[in-house]
């Protein structure tokens, strides 16, 4: 066995999310926790080291044992916050299981979408991960923001050329934007698909207002090399091997 397999069971259970360091014990006695198939008997228990696959909850194997990478469809109404500032405040930490929230090191959206937009998010625990998707690289694309948009007034068609001139102002900004790409999707729809390749306040809303448009609706469809796909509105899924594999894997130059 692995001694970097080895982790020591309070700090485990803990670090999962499942207790707190306060109540680890009372979280042991007043659950089915079992190492090895046998309860433990002493506090003193807590302190073992210990590969994680020997260890079970209720009868089964404790589950997401290894850093949490996860892509959620993010619904309208929800705030991309670990902090409810309001009560009846939705945040995305809703839509998960309770554990996630309190796990440690945290679980972090890599980005952010605003309350009335939808889509793809990133959540993840390895810093590594989320600065890889938050870095814009302009020269491959793999690092660009996909959204499919609605907008509210007719298009003229000169939108894909001053999208992607690099010369569009936003109003308050001292510098262009970045090139971004826009197509248009379906004109009789109004719906269009605009990829950036960098992050600035309410960009898409901005940058349609800049060309005298508005948005009726926005969906991030694609973070770099991940698409959304037919993942549910609210519902969440983990990152395959292959798509962490992906994103650690690609160029920041």
């Amino acid at each position: 066995m692995a001694l970097a397999n080895l982790k020591r069971l309070d700090r485990l259970l803990c670090n999962l999310g499942l207790c707190t360091r306060g109540n680890v014990w009372k979280f042991v006695r007043t659950n089915d926790l079992k190492v090895r198939g046998e309860k433990l008997k002493k506090i003193k228990d807590l302190e073992q080291k210990i590969d994680p696959q020997h260890i079970t909850l209720n009868g089964e194997p404790i589950p997401y044992v290894q850093d949490l990478h996860i892509m959620l469809n993010k619904p309208v109404g929800y705030v991309c916050t670990r902090v409810r500032e309001q009560k009846d405040q939705k945040i995305l930490y809703d839509l998960l299981p309770a554990p996630f929230f309190r796990r440690n090191p945290p679980l972090v959206s890599a980005g952010r979408l605003d309350k009335w937009a939808s889509g793809l998010l990133i959540m993840s625990q390895s810093g590594e991960i989320v600065h890889r998707l938050t870095t814009p690289h302009k020269r491959t694309g793999v690092f660009g923001k996909v959204y499919l948009v609605k907008v509210q007034k007719p298009l003229t068609g000169r939108e894909p050329k001053i999208f992607g001139s690099g010369e569009l102002m936003l109003r308050s900004d001292t510098k262009p934007c970045h090139p971004a790409k826009f197509e248009i999707i379906d004109p009789l729809e109004q719906l269009v698909k605009i990829t950036l390749y960098e992050g600035r306040y309410h960009q898409v809303r901005r940058m349609l207002a800049a060309v005298g448009n508005h948005v009726h609706s926005i969906q991030r469809v694609a973070t770099g090399p991940l698409e959304l796909g037919d993942l549910p509105v609210g519902h969440w899924r983990e990152l395959t091997q292959q798509e962490v594999h992906n994103v650690l894997n690609l160029s920041l130059i």
